[in-house]
C-alpha cells in the first residue's frame, strides 16, 4: 500500500468520524428539542408530534447507534422568502455599494 492510499484512508477514517460524531450531538439536540423545544422549534427541526414523541424516548445508546451512520443527519426547516428578503435588504447600501464604486473607479482610471 502506497503513502497516498494511507492517507487516503486515514482521511476516509476521520471524515467519516467526524460525520459520526456531528450526527450525535445535532440528534441530542434533536432530543432535547422534542423534550423541552416549543411546537415551532420542533417543526422548525420537521418534528411533529409523533417523531417528536419518538425522539424524546430514544436512549442514549440508540442515539450513538443512529449517529453512526455515514449521512450527515440535519435538516434545518428555514423560511426561503424571510431569508431571502433579509438578505437583500439594503444589499446596495454600506460596504457592497463603496465596493462597487472603488472598483468601477479603478477600472475607468
Amino acid at each position: 500500500m502506497t503513502r497516498a492510499t494511507q492517507h487516503v484512508q486515514h482521511s476516509d477514517r476521520s471524515a467519516l468520524s467526524d460525520v459520526h460524531e456531528f450526527n450525535l450531538a445535532f440528534l441530542f439536540l434533536v432530543r432535547k428539542i422534542a423534550i423541552l423545544g416549543t411546537e415551532h422549534d420542533k417543526l422548525s427541526l420537521g418534528l411533529d408530534s409523533i417523531k417528536a414523541g419518538l425522539m424524546a424516548k430514544m436512549t442514549d445508546r440508540q442515539l450513538l447507534d443512529l449517529a453512526r451512520s455515514s449521512l450527515v443527519m440535519s435538516r434545518f426547516a428555514l423560511d426561503d422568502h424571510a431569508l431571502l428578503s433579509a438578505l437583500n435588504i439594503g444589499r446596495e447600501s454600506g460596504v457592497l455599494s463603496r465596493a462597487r464604486a472603488a472598483l468601477s473607479d479603478k477600472v475607468i482610471a
